[in-house]
């Protein structure tokens, strides 16, 4: 596994992950509203700036991007996992 920094042809499979993530994950501990800003939160604009400001960075295992993270003022942002894969970025 590589985790190396995204680039803007990865934008949608970052979305993709981190929307998935929040769907599976965020209603087992938060309300519907909550669950939906956070959704509305992480936009593919959102996520496209935040990579090409340099700050998105992917989890590759076997060519797919299987976790993702986002290291802003060396602190960790979002982040997201395949929810099959049992652990996190």
């Amino acid at each position: 596994m590589n985790y190396i920094k995204a680039a803007s042809g990865q934008t949608e499979a970052v979305f993709e992950l981190v929307q998935n993530t929040i769907k599976a994950i965020y209603p087992k501990y938060y309300p519907l509203e909550v669950v939906r800003f956070f959704c509305g939160h992480h936009s593919k604009e959102t996520i496209l700036e935040e990579i090409r400001q340099g700050h998105v960075w992917v989890l590759i295992e076997k060519g797919n991007i299987v976790g993702t993270g986002n290291l802003q003022n060396i602190q960790r942002g979002l982040s997201g996992k395949l929810p099959a894969r049992g652990w996190s970025v």
